[in-house]
């Protein structure tokens, strides 16, 4: 009995937006940005969502932005995942974040990055083979089921693009 070569490429991406964050004050740095509680209530609420899942990231990518590793901490938090903050992720464009998935390790099936607008929006859009959306709003996740290794994704392989927003029914994806 020999493994499927298609079922042991199969990935799961989540592609999360960071929670919603106060706005940057006169003698502050847009990296420092909090959470605001809405964004706390959002993080909390999608990692209960996350929680009802058959397969959760093993590995969670962020950007050095307080906003995103917050985000982050909040919705892996009691998993077994990896957090991998990376400063190239902080206002990265898609082709940056996608060279930086491309880096995931091959033996972790499932993986997420927490990432900015409007970067992750475009990626969302790049990936999608169906309706395209004009952002992906402050706790807002794609879920796509890829059939590649990690080094070999693509945004020229179109997939079918799950969301969930935090005001949503939140239902679970196959």
């Amino acid at each position: 009995m020999g493994l499927n070569p298609a079922k042991a490429k199969q990935k799961s991406l989540w592609l999360i937006r960071h929670s919603e964050a106060k706005d940057a004050s006169s003698n502050s740095l847009d990296i420092e940005r909090v959470l605001t509680p809405k964004g706390l209530r959002d993080s909390l609420n999608m990692r209960a969502w996350l929680k009802k899942l058959a397969q959760k990231p093993g590995w969670f990518w962020a950007s050095t932005a307080t906003r995103t590793v917050h985000t982050a901490q909040l919705i892996m938090e009691n998993t077994e995942a990896e957090l991998v903050i990376n400063p190239s992720l902080y206002l990265a464009t898609a082709e940056t974040i996608l060279d930086i998935l491309r880096s995931s390790p091959e033996d972790i099936s499932c993986v997420a990055v927490v990432a900015h607008n409007p970067g992750i929006s475009n990626l969302v859009n790049g990936f999608s083979s169906t309706e395209k959306i004009n952002y992906l709003p402050p706790s807002g996740i794609a879920y796509l089921q890829l059939d590649c290794e990690w080094s070999e994704l693509t945004t020229s392989n179109q997939y079918d693009v799950n969301l969930t927003f935090p005001n949503s029914s939140q239902s679970v994806p196959e």
